[in-house]
């Protein structure tokens, strides 16, 4: 569907009541000089998504979740949004940035840049994904578990496992349960806030060999370029 004038929503959970990532993402997609209008909203925080969306009555918009994984917090934003909807021109709404299919590659260069930083042999090295999952509802952790697989493919690392913060298998457990001598971990989340700024750390500092980690995906400029290619899949510009 070719829109006249749509408004991008940048939707996001919100961290510490802002909207994080969101903001990051949002001026590096204006910095490529694409014509659009641009929105941001917190799940959680200000500017709130109801808000927001109350004031874009009339128009066409497209809502992207900030979100790296299709599970309770995606849900409770499509289910706002499609209140919304009876007061908007039209609307549409993408998958979580975290199903991206060009998401695997993204995270592979992350893991390798780590090991080569490091001097790290990545064919003697394990890679951990680390999500926040949640029992509430089970896909918040397929997207990790289906990442980790497609990583898994490409035979770059000695193994790849996955760990949680609220469900099983726990991060500290799932990096025990590897057999490698040191491990690159990489954050599923969006922000730098507690989960990925501290929790996962403070569960790796209790596993007994070399670990490195390299902090929340979400905030990586390789993640506007994702964005992008979901908005225009035939035009992906590159992210310096």
């Amino acid at each position: 569907m070719v829109l006249p004038d749509p408004v991008l929503v940048l939707a996001v959970h919100g961290i510490r009541g802002q909207a994080g990532a969101a903001t990051l993402h949002g001026s590096q997609l204006l910095a490529t000089g694409q014509a659009l209008e641009l929105r941001i909203a917190c799940h959680k925080g200000v500017p709130d998504l109801q808000t927001v969306l109350r004031d874009l009555a009339g128009r066409d918009v497209v809502l992207a979740p900030m979100l790296m994984a299709d599970g309770f917090t995606c849900k409770r934003i499509r289910e706002r949004a499609e209140r919304a909807r009876p007061a908007l021109r039209s609307l549409i709404l993408l998958p979580p940035i975290g199903l991206h299919p060009a998401l695997p590659e993204l995270a592979l260069a992350v893991a390798l840049s780590a090991c080569k930083a490091r001097r790290w042999r990545p064919a003697g090295t394990g890679l951990l994904l680390a999500a926040h999952g949640t029992r509430r509802d089970p896909a918040s952790g397929d997207g990790a578990a289906k990442l980790a697989e497609h990583i898994r493919r490409r035979a770059r690392f000695a193994e790849v496992g996955v760990g949680f913060l609220d469900q099983a298998p726990a991060i500290d457990t799932a990096a025990a349960g590897m057999a490698a001598d040191r491990i690159v971990t990489i954050g599923l989340f969006m922000d730098a806030g507690e989960h990925g700024a501290d929790d996962v750390p403070a569960l790796l500092a209790k596993v007994d060999r070399a670990t490195a980690y390299t902090g929340p995906i979400g905030l990586d400029p390789g993640m506007t370029a994702l964005l992008l290619g979901t908005l225009q899949p035939r035009v992906l510009t590159p992210i310096d």
